[in-house]
């Protein structure tokens, strides 16, 4: 076998490895899954070239058997479902580790301590649904660009991270659904990488103020304990946003129902030149203010709360999206949208009315799935400046009766759609005679899809106006 480069034996039952030659100088890929395996001994001692080994679904124990070298680099290790009860394999390991799995072992960290191994670099580390509670072993494996999953374990306290010495580049690290009530200071280490604590017990949230700054791509605290009390460090926060840096926070699905420490914290950073998303949905909150967001690369998820009505709402700048569906709204003030790739959704609520709405800009109005029987004038603005812009309106699946009439003023040229399938279209007269009565510099598309009772012969007028129809 001196020329093989893979050798599959899964699912093959072995009982041993015995009869193997000693030396497969060209094997590559070695796949000895869902076999059957208690050990390793009779594997090949020289395998140089040996780039993945699958070894899940057996009932190893150890790694005893299993000679690497530092020649084996960019290494694919899968150890899933096994025996393992310790952690002592990782100290068999040389190399470049690319990737290295033992998930669904019965793993726990008493009594591991990692061993002193300049040439050892693991990538990627997947050890979830185990057993872990210690996890003082871990500094010694973070390095830059590092992944390391510890998911579903039983970790509680992650004090023994406060220290690293020094900071990192780009770290992920999971810890989701474990047993942890509160973080340690570890996150200044992570410079524009990712910490994930969705589903543990987290309520305090003061290593937010930690001096040394923390610069995060992700920071996920979806379903934890965060309730009001807690987010009042927000208002802190909002004096002092210099050593804080987070793109994407997650507080979903949290106990919070006071939006008020957030939103001054929310525009304390509207324009600090950094992209946020700020992620509240599923929580308890109940009000927000009337307010202007002016701002750029801004997006706020507010789904799944308990708001009920929804005041004057301006939102202005460029790469800005504000989710509020699945509430409980009935009633929308003034709607004001204008500027670059602007996004409002309203969608999934109980909405009966809306006082106005302006549009400017290539923006988009979600009112899908609501109960509103009848639409202001929708106002569209043409900014003579801007080559060209795009409105998008969605009304799909309300109670509209008649279309709202489309007043388009300016200067400059748009394009508009406006989706209105399955209501209960009876007539669209007014829109068409508002349409004959302007100097259209604009193409516009409809979708009247649904709509059963609305006369053909108004669709065909509307076509024969120019416009674009979908019936």
């Amino acid at each position: 076998m001196p020329n093989l480069s893979s050798l599959m034996l899964e699912n093959s039952n072995l009982t041993s490895l015995n009869g193997l030659p000693a030396s497969m100088p060209n094997l590559s890929s070695l796949m000895l899954n869902n076999s059957n395996l208690t050990s390793l001994n009779g594997l090949p001692t020289s395998m140089p070239n040996l780039s993945s080994l699958i070894l899940e679904y057996n009932k190893l124990t150890s790694l005893n058997g299993l000679n690497l070298s530092a020649s084996n680099s960019n290494f694919y290790l899968d150890l899933s479902y096994n025996a393992f009860t310790n952690l002592n394999f990782i100290n068999h390991l040389n190399g470049s580790i690319l990737n290295l799995s033992a998930v669904g072992n019965m793993i726990t960290s008493n009594g591991f301590t990692l061993l002193d191994k300049p040439n050892l670099k693991i990538r990627q580390l997947y050890l979830y649904s185990n057993k872990i509670k210690d996890i003082s072993w871990l500094d010694g494996l973070i390095h830059n660009n590092v992944t390391i999953d510890l998911d579903n374990n039983q970790i509680q306290d992650l004090s023994s991270l406060v220290d690293l010495p020094y900071v990192i580049n780009g770290y992920q690290l999971y810890l989701r659904g474990n047993q942890i009530t509160r973080t340690a200071n570890f996150l200044h280490s992570n410079n524009g990488g990712s910490v994930y604590l969705d589903n543990n017990q987290i309520s305090d949230l003061d290593f937010l103020l930690d001096d040394r700054g923390i610069n995060l791509t992700n920071l996920s605290l979806h379903g934890n304990q965060i309730d009001d009390e807690d987010i009042k460090i927000f208002s802190t926060l909002a004096q002092n946003t210099q050593n804080l840096r987070i793109g994407t926070l997650s507080l979903g699905a949290n106990l919070i129902s006071d939006f008020s420490s957030i939103n001054d914290f929310l525009r304390s950073r509207l324009n600090d030149g950094q992209y946020k998303f700020y992620d509240l949905s599923y929580n308890r909150i109940s009000k927000i203010t009337n307010q202007s967001l002016l701002a750029n690369g801004l997006s706020l998820n507010l789904e799944c709360n308990l708001i009920s009505k929804l005041g004057n709402y301006d939102i202005s700048g460029k790469n800005i999206g504000v989710s509020l569906s699945f509430n409980q709204i009935t009633e929308v003030g003034d709607l004001s949208l204008s500027g670059s790739d602007v996004y409002l959704n309203l969608s999934n609520n109980q909405i009966l009315t809306v006082s106005n709405v302006d549009l400017d800009g290539n923006v988009t109005l979600v009112l899908s799935m609501n109960k509103i029987k009848q639409m202001p004038t929708i106002n569209i603005n043409q900014v003579k400046e801007d080559l060209h812009t795009l409105s998008l309106i969605y009304l799909d699946d309300n109670h509209l009766q008649e279309m709202p009439i489309i007043n388009v003023t300016g200067e400059g040229f748009s394009d508009y759609y406006i989706d209105a399938k399955r209501n209960n279209l009876k007539s669209i007269r007014k829109l068409i005679d508002n349409l004959k009565a302007q100097q259209p510099t604009w193409t516009a598309t409809f979708s009247f899809r649904g709509n059963p009772d609305l006369p053909k012969s108004q669709i065909k007028e509307l076509r024969d106006l120019g416009y674009s129809v979908y019936d």
